[in-house]
């Protein structure tokens, strides 16, 4: 609710009255946070570790070795493994969404400042309802369906924007976009807890996005790149053919 419906407007909103703004707004968040934080208990524990008051220190794991079998849990298993590597290759299509839709509304659509404001809230919407769905979506009609096909349609609202030049038009396309791309995110993070064994799920989830989220980087500079030498319209076709991609990756790899 406060990523899509709250955040992204507002950022953008505020971009358009002064650049700064919204990285202003940005660091005063962090700082609010640290309110709650500085309230949690010094001395808590998660809960596989209510007894570690009970081992010798020189037994007690270091924040290294626990990353490291996390790590080692992910690499071998042999679907959240090839889905990781799955996932990795839709974030770097769907970088090219995040990093070049104020380009594709504001100059080559000619939306006014306040129009890319007015697109993320569609998508924010369309995410909505894609977290709405989605268990049902899957109960239905199986976790492999549900995930191959939501990343494929999301690929193919990314490419569509390739075509338009009416703001409104993008801004239906980022919705339908929306839809899938958080349908996927309750269904994959459901799967993963399943697969693994409850004292190593905070190791794997944080190793998993260590790859998944670490790859939105290279794919916005690469996007940049891309879109300097073919123009952004046509990075969004590569971008949304990048998903399609990685949708068919997700069916092979959940296809025992």
């Amino acid at each position: 609710m406060t990523n899509d419906f709250a955040g992204a407007p507002v950022g953008a909103t505020a971009f358009g009255f002064a650049p700064w703004l919204p990285f202003l707004l940005d660091a005063c968040s962090y700082l609010a946070s640290l309110v709650p934080f500085h309230r949690l208990p010094s001395d808590s524990a998660g809960s596989d570790d209510h007894r570690r008051d009970e081992v010798r220190p020189a037994e007690q794991p270091t924040l290294l070795s626990d990353a490291a079998e996390g790590f080692r849990f992910l690499r071998r298993h042999p679907i959240l493994w090839p889905v990781t590597v799955a996932t990795m290759v839709y974030y770097l299509g769907a970088a090219t969404g995040f990093s070049l839709l104020v380009l594709l509304v504001l100059d080559s659509a000619g939306g006014p400042a306040w129009s890319f404001g007015a697109v993320l809230a569609c998508g924010a919407v369309g995410a909505f309802v894609g977290t709405r769905i989605g268990g049902g979506l899957s109960r239905r009609f199986g976790t492999r369906t549900t995930l191959a096909t939501a990343t494929g349609v999301e690929g193919f609202a990314l490419a569509a924007m390739a075509l338009s030049t009416s703001v409104g038009v993008l801004a239906a396309f980022w919705f339908l976009g929306g839809v899938p791309a958080r349908v996927r995110i309750p269904v994959a993070r459901s799967m993963q807890q399943r697969l693994t064994p409850n004292r190593l799920l905070g190791r794997v989830n944080v190793s998993a996005r260590m790859f998944t989220r670490d790859i939105i980087v290279d794919g916005a500079i690469g996007s940049g790149a891309l879109a300097t030498a073919i123009g952004v319209r046509s990075a969004f076709a590569v971008g949304g053919a990048i998903e399609i991609i990685s949708a068919l990756l997700i069916a092979r790899a959940l296809s025992t």
